[in-house]
């Protein structure tokens, strides 16, 4: 398990996979794993949390960019 990045106090987390390479089409299969830090408490309205869907998909894209580049 490796954690990628901290977005609003939220861990995510990736497992790599056998190969050590993982892109936007298989990123689920990635298994993203999201852990809130328990210091936090985090509102529960559904805009709050898809703002924070949306920030954690945008790192995520950059870093598998990063990871593994088109070619």
């Amino acid at each position: 398990m490796v954690i990628l990045d901290e977005i609003f106090g939220l861990q995510i987390y990736f497992e790599l996979n056998k190969y050590r390479e993982i892109d936007l089409g298989n990123y689920k299969r990635a298994q993203l794993k999201i852990g809130f830090l328990s210091r936090l408490k985090l509102k529960r309205s559904v805009l709050y949390r898809n703002r924070i869907q949306g920030e954690i998909f945008y790192k995520f894209s950059q870093i598998i960019s990063a990871v593994n580049p088109l070619k």
